[in-house]
C-alpha cells in the first residue's frame, strides 16, 4: 500500500481494539523459551507503606532489590524515576522486574515494572517494542479483573518503565500450593477461576489474547479481588481485510486460512525466518498449537486452553503436562500427550460437569474447545447455580 493509498489513523481506528504499535512479540530474539514458572508478580506483596523520603536520586535499582536504611531506620528510595519513588523489588520474569513503588503527586502505592536490560547493559528495540505493546493493551483493557495502567515512560538509560496498580495479595500458584489436598476449598478457587474467565472473556470481546495464562499469574488480592497480571506476550487480533490496516510487504505470503491479522503480527522482512522457530509462554499449560510455533493458528481456543489448564491444576493439584525438563514438558505440549491429566481429572468424581467442561478446553484440537472466555465464564456460572439451586432443594427435604 503506498502513501498515497494508505487511510488515515482515524478511518483505520476501531474503539473495541486496542491500538499498539508495529511489532510482533512471537519473534524470540534471545532464542530461549520463555517458560519460567513464576510470573513477575508471583510473590507475596505486603501492605506496609513505603514512605519514605525523597534522596532526589535517579540511579539505577540494586541488582538484588535491596534498599538501604538511613540513621533512622527508614527506608529510602532505590531510585526517583520522574515522580515515582522505587523502593524494593517485588518480582522478576523474563521480560521485566517489578517494583513496590510510590506516587509522590497522587500519595499512592504503585507497581512499577522496568524492563529488564542484559548482560551488557543494552536493550533490544524489539524488547523495548514488547514492553510497550504490553502497556498499551493493557492500558486500554479497562475491566475491574485487569490491573490498570498508570502511566508510560522512559528512565535515562533508555528502558521503559510502566506504573501500574499495587496488588496487595498472592498468586492462585501460592494459594494452590498450600492445599492439602485438591478438594480443599474448592467452591473458592472455583470462584476465583470464574473470576479469571470473566476477565479473559473481557479480553476476547476487544480481540486480545493473553498467551500465557497460568495460576503464577493470577493475582487474588487480600479482599477476595482477581487480577489476571502479565500481558507481555498479549496478541490483538482484528477481523478487518489486511490491505485495510497497513500491512508489511510480506503480508502476502500468508496461507489463505489466515482470516485474523493486525500490525502486531506483520514482522519485519528481516525477521520472517525466525517467526515460526520459537515457541513463548510456558509449556506446562500450552495448547498445542502454541507450543509448536504455529502462530497464525493462535486465537481465543488459545487462551480456552490455559483456562482448562488452570482448571485442571484446581481440581487435580497439577497442570496437565509436567516433566524434569522445559523440552520434556514443551514436547508433550506439542504433541497434547495429556494422559495421565486425564486420569487425574476422572478421579474427580464428585465434579463431573467441571471436569467434563475442563477436558473440553483442554482439546487437542481446537474446534472441540468452547469458543472463548465468556463461553467459559457462562458455564461455570450455569454450573455453579445448577448445585446452588440443588443445595437450596436438598435444604428443603
Amino acid at each position: 500500500m503506498t502513501d498515497r493509498q494508505r487511510p488515515s489513523p482515524d478511518e483505520t481506528r476501531r474503539p473495541d481494539v486496542p491500538q499498539v504499535d508495529d511489532v510482533d512479540p512471537t519473534v524470540d530474539t534471545d532464542g530461549q523459551l520463555r517458560a519460567e514458572d513464576e510470573s513477575l508478580l508471583d510473590r507475596t506483596v505486603d501492605s506496609q507503606e513505603a514512605g519514605a523520603p525523597k534522596d532526589g536520586s535517579n540511579r539505577v535499582p540494586a541488582p538484588d532489590g535491596s534498599s538501604p536504611e538511613d540513621s533512622a531506620g527508614r527506608t529510602t528510595p532505590l531510585a526517583t524515576v520522574d515522580h515515582f519513588e522505587l523502593y524494593r523489588q517485588i518480582g522478576q520474569g523474563g521480560m521485566g522486574t517489578v517494583y513496590r513503588a510510590f506516587d509522590t503527586r497522587l500519595r499512592r502505592d504503585i507497581a512499577a515494572k522496568i524492563l529488564t536490560a542484559s548482560e551488557d547493559r543494552t536493550v533490544s528495540s524489539q524488547g523495548k517494542q514488547r514492553f510497550i505493546k504490553e502497556a498499551q493493551i493493557t492500558g486500554q483493557l479497562q475491566h475491574p479483573g485487569i490491573p490498570p495502567v498508570h502511566e508510560l515512560g522512559t528512565l535515562e538509560d533508555g528502558r521503559p518503565f510502566l506504573a501500574m496498580k499495587l496488588v496487595n495479595g498472592q498468586t492462585l500458584h501460592e494459594l494452590l500450593k498450600r492445599r492439602s489436598s485438591p478438594a480443599d476449598d474448592r467452591s473458592r478457587f472455583i470462584a476465583i477461576f470464574e473470576q479469571v474467565c470473566q476477565a479473559i472473556g473481557y479480553a476476547h470481546s476487544h480481540h486480545v489474547l493473553h498467551r500465557d495464562l497460568k495460576p503464577a499469574n493470577i493475582m487474588v488480592g487480600a479482599h477476595g479481588e482477581v487480577q489476571v497480571m502479565d500481558w507481555g506476550l498479549a496478541k490483538v487480533l482484528a477481523d478487518e481485510p489486511q490491505d485495510e490496516i497497513d500491512t508489511q510487504d510480506d503480508a502476502g505470503d500468508l496461507p489463505p486460512t489466515v482470516g485474523l491479522a493486525t500490525k502486531i503480527d506483520t514482522a519485519d522482512r528481516e525477521d520472517s525466518a525466525t517467526r515460526t522457530g520459537q515457541a513463548l509462554g510456558t509449556p506446562a499449560y500450552m495448547p498445542p498449537e502454541q507450543a509448536g510455533s504455529e502462530i497464525r493458528k493462535l486465537d481465543e481456543r488459545s487462551d480456552v486452553f490455559g483456562l482448562g489448564a488452570i482448571l485442571c491444576e484446581i481440581l487435580t493439584g497439577k497442570p496437565p503436562y509436567a516433566g524434569k525438563r522445559v523440552q520434556e514438558v514443551l514436547l508433550k505440549a506439542v504433541r497434547g500427550e495429556l494422559g495421565e491429566a486425564l486420569e487425574r481429572l476422572e478421579a474427580c468424581t464428585d465434579e463431573p460437569e467441571l471436569v467434563a467442561l475442563c477436558r473440553r478446553c483442554l482439546a487437542f484440537d481446537k474446534a472441540d474447545r468452547p469458543a472463548d472466555g465468556n463461553t467459559v465464564a457462562a458455564e461455570v456460572v450455569r454450573i455453579r447455580e445448577a448445585a446452588e439451586s440443588r443445595a437450596r432443594a436438598a435444604e428443603l427435604e
